[in-house]
């Protein structure tokens, strides 16, 4: 669904879009226990390794990225979780709360099914935003709508926002030349 045909009231056309993704993960958990006082002493407990094959059957959706603990990343070492993420929104917004609305929607029939998987497997959830700032030209905004807040807590799923400063500015703030 897009943002010019859900309703949402359009922004004005001179403002610029924020430069930003968003997508939706589902990860297993590792956890760390201390079996004593050494460097050594501790162990690894993996709790929720799933086949990301499985949770593409079960949604129907197709990742644009997965891989299963123990696969071996760029760097040919062992990734110590499974990851499933997809759901990717792409399409630049004024607020990057709407990316995050469609993924909601997109995933709002999934909902029993999201919530097996989480006793099934013990696996976390995460809508991940990820934004570019490009202060002197945009003003960046994130407002999570009612469907958003309403799917994250019927699936305990997190919300993770990164911000980077775009280059430009990041040139500015070191000649001392943004003012804040």
């Amino acid at each position: 669904m897009c943002a010019e045909t859900n309703g949402l009231d359009p922004m004005p056309s001179n403002m610029n879009q924020v430069q930003c993704y968003s997508y939706f993960s589902i990860a297993s958990q590792t956890k760390t226990i201390r079996t004593g006082k050494g460097r050594l002493s501790h162990v690894a407990v993996e709790n929720g390794n799933f086949d990301p094959a499985v949770i593409t059957a079960l949604l129907g959706l197709h990742p644009h990225r997965a891989w299963q603990q123990g696969d071996r990343n760029a760097f040919n070492k062992p990734y110590g979780f499974s990851c499933w993420s997809g759901c990717m929104q792409k399409k630049p917004v004024f607020d990057a709360g709407r990316q995050c609305q469609r993924i909601a929607l997109q995933l709002h029939d999934k909902i029993p099914v999201l919530n097996a998987l989480r006793q099934q497997y013990a696996v976390q959830f995460w809508i991940s935003v990820v934004s570019v700032l490009h202060p002197e030209e945009s003003t960046p905004a994130l407002s999570l709508g009612h469907e958003v807040i309403a799917f994250c807590y019927l699936t305990g799923t997190q919300i993770d926002v990164d911000m980077y400063v775009s280059e430009a500015t990041t040139s500015l703030v070191l000649a001392g030349k943004l003012v804040c």
